[in-house]
């Protein structure tokens, strides 16, 4: 149990990705090198990098995961629907 970044409760924290999956739903079979920092250690991964030590469950599905969704739609939503030059 730790305490969340967003709402300030002891809850148990979740692998809460820092770009939302979303994002990442037309490069399916692209793969990501996630650094440490601290001990440059690093590990592959297929959906970019997350942190469990920051968001519980409750903030990042129900909270957040709105704002992500919103800014899916806004950013890339419609994007098939126009053409490219």
């Amino acid at each position: 149990m730790k305490k969340c970044k967003f709402c300030g409760q002891e809850k148990k924290l979740i692998d809460a990705h820092i770009i939302p999956k979303n994002f990442y739903l037309m490069r399916k079979k692209d793969r990501y090198l996630c650094i440490n920092s601290k001990t440059c250690k690093y590990i592959i991964q297929q959906k970019g990098g997350y942190d469990s030590n920051i968001l519980c469950g409750d903030c990042d599905n129900h909270i957040l995961g709105e704002f992500d969704k919103e800014g899916y739609r806004i950013l890339l939503g419609d994007f098939s629907k126009y053409k490219y030059m």
